[in-house]
């Protein structure tokens, strides 16, 4: 094999020659223990990659803009550099040691040509900031003279721009009290292992798609486009629980084309699921990713991200996993669904935009097997990010919703309904599954359980059936999450409970019902137009009646558990979830001169509702 250094516009780059039976390919393919392999793609070999021993030197034009420094620190300040001017896309960038190195702040914007920063020179990227290069970015010093903290962005257009130097990226973790929990990590820089980002070597698992199952992936080595799931460091390794991960190597650039597998060596498991991430030091556009027309032909729509807030497994099963711990973004219908989440904690919801250093779960097509997953720079976004995963600024709007379910137990579930004009109300692809385990609010459309539901344009007479698996007995909560397009701008939104006859205004108030435990499908229906229809509704074992002026309610076979009464409106006027006891006495005063409708649980799970004409206050 020969080598030449030749000198092109854009820099330095190796020129192989094939002597010794090699092929571009195999120079630039990476193979882990765990079989995955990744092939960087780009017009000529990188000389800056792992395998290759050259590392050329490179001159700064000498008409460079050059930071000069100030106390104020800003990228942004013009007085900071030696042309007074904040530098452009076009002007080549030179940082030298400096007492006081240059910050991109927080939701700045800042661009360079080329990039160079020298020993000491201390450049910080920020959260919510994205520094863009064009071309190289060449880092002379330690891999702390370019940090990208957490939250922030370092982007590079040209994909074969040569990079020379290391950079350093942080991550800053959430680590929970048990520290039981895994997370789904990827390096954002060449070469780095997994295992060595946190303190106390905490243990690192790879997914096999032909067995569906997590296993131990030693140091967890470094594939462009891999993701892993690591689980958290002891609180011995680590007492706080926020540590920053510390990613140090190569920024990684350009094209990147990863294998995906679909096996069917193994008959009793899903098959496809394949763990990918985002190989940039930047934010990474998923829509741009799904929307790429030879990514359609491989992968299914849908992404799934791992939120382990409010999972209570602690190990990773694979096919075997029966929770819903997993938020959703569908690529069609361009919309997100959170993973079961505490009652208080923040509400994560994919969005589009992944964030640097985050692994994600797709599903490949049965035609996919030894095909890419192709990524590009075109993918890369400085987009702020939003809650959990982000969303891109520019996001088109729809006419959408989401709505949550709060259980007795403090314990939130989503599920949400999208209009577009791609869409069918049939069931097909702009429709995400429900998990169809554990607790879970969804939709229904040709008998399939939706979690994201795709339909076609609105139209105010439609009408979308919504069902639920409940976890506890009791008092529930359906309400509003959020709204995009005509339902922010004054279309409301009504729940219908054909058990209670009641019709209610979620656009207004969250709905409070009684319900047992277990699946409840034919019970709700989501409209937009209201209609009140109110039925008594008997069960045996539970008795309902007016005696006194008082209404008296009776459960001979159980105690009762809850009692809920509604104005003809759907609007709680009395409740009471502690009754412990067969029988219950509320004075019609208390519920005025109207039309009510109660509903009531006994301990057995028995619900039974009735409508009264209150008229006298006796």
């Amino acid at each position: 094999m020969s080598y030449k250094l030749l000198m092109r516009k854009t820099g330095w780059f190796l020129f192989v020659s094939m002597f010794a039976g090699f092929t571009a390919a195999q120079l630039n393919e990476t193979t882990t223990t765990s079989g995955q392999t990744a092939v960087k793609t780009s017009n000529e070999f990188n000389p800056t990659d792992k395998q290759n021993p050259y590392q050329p030197e490179y001159a700064p034009d000498a008409d460079c803009n050059t930071w000069v420094g100030s106390p104020s620190l800003l990228w942004t300040n013009a007085a900071n550099w030696s042309k007074g001017t904040v530098p452009t896309s076009s002007d080549c960038v030179v940082i030298p040691a400096a007492t006081y190195g240059p910050r991109v702040g927080n939701y700045t914007t800042a661009y360079a040509k080329e990039l160079t920063v020298e020993n000491g020179g201390r450049l910080q990227i920020y959260a919510n900031a994205t520094l863009t290069v064009t071309d190289q970015i060449i880092n002379n010093g330690d891999p702390i003279d370019i940090l990208v903290k957490n939250g922030g962005s370092l982007i590079q257009t040209n994909p074969n721009a040569l990079n020379s130097g290391q950079i350093l990226v942080h991550k800053v973790f959430t680590l929970s009290n048990l520290r039981k929990q895994y997370n789904f990590i990827i390096s954002p820089v060449i070469g780095q292992p997994i295992q060595t980002i946190l303190d106390g070597d905490p243990r690192v698992l790879y997914h096999s798609e032909e067995m569906n199952y997590f296993y131990d992936a030693g140091v967890g080595p470094y594939v462009a486009g891999k993701g892993y799931a690591i689980k958290e460091p002891s609180t011995m390794a680590i007492p706080g629980n926020a540590p920053v991960a510390e990613f140090t190597g190569e920024a990684f650039n350009g094209n990147l084309d990863y294998i995906l597998s679909y096996k069917t060596t193994q008959g009793e498991v899903a098959h496809g699921f394949n763990v990918v991430g985002n190989p940039y030091p930047s934010n990474l556009d998923i829509q741009k990713l799904y929307d790429y027309p030879a990514n359609k032909n491989y992968i299914e729509e849908n992404f799934l991200f791992w939120d382990n807030r409010g999972n209570d497994t602690f190990v990773q099963e694979g096919s075997q996993y029966e929770g819903n711990s997993y938020a959703v973004y569908n690529a069609i219908s361009k919309t997100g669904s959170i993973a079961n989440t505490p009652v208080g904690a923040e509400i994560r919801m994919p969005n589009g935009i992944v964030p640097v250093g985050t692994a994600f779960m797709i599903r490949a097509k049965s035609n996919a097997d030894g095909k890419p997953l192709h990524f590009e720079n075109t993918f890369r976004t400085g987009a702020e990010g939003i809650g959990f995963f982000g969303k891109p600024s520019d996001a088109a709007e729809k006419d959408s919703y989401h709505l949550i379910m709060t259980t007795p137990d403090e314990i939130q579930t989503m599920t949400a309904v999208v209009y577009t004009d791609v869409a069918v109300n049939e069931y097909s692809e702009e429709d995400t599954d429900a998990f169809g385990n554990g607790l879970e609010l969804y939709t229904i459309e040709d008998e399939h359980q939706i979690l994201i539901n795709g339909r076609s344009e609105f139209h105010p007479a439609d009408k979308v059936a919504l069902g639920m698996r409940v976890w506890t007995a009791g008092t529930q909560i359906i309400s509003l999450y959020s709204t995009e397009g005509r339902f922010a701008d004054g279309q409301k939104i009504y729940i219908k409970d054909k058990l209670l006859g009641i019709t209610h205004n979620l656009t207004a108030k969250p709905y409070k019902f009684l319900a047992r435990k277990g699946e409840i499908n034919n019970r709700f229906e989501l409209v937009y137009k209201p209609s009140f229809d109110v039925k008594d509704i008997s069960i045996e074992g539970i008795e309902i009646k007016r005696q006194d002026s008082m209404v008296v309610i009776n459960s001979p076979e159980s105690d009762l558990s809850s009692v809920m009464i509604y104005d003809l409106y759907g609007r709680p006027i009395f409740e009471n979830s502690e009754i412990n006891s067969k029988e219950i006495k509320i004075p019609e005063s208390v519920l005025g001169k109207q039309i009510v409708i109660i509903s009531v649980i006994n301990r057995l799970g028995q619900v039974a509702g009735k409508k009264f004409i209150i008229n006298s206050l006796g």
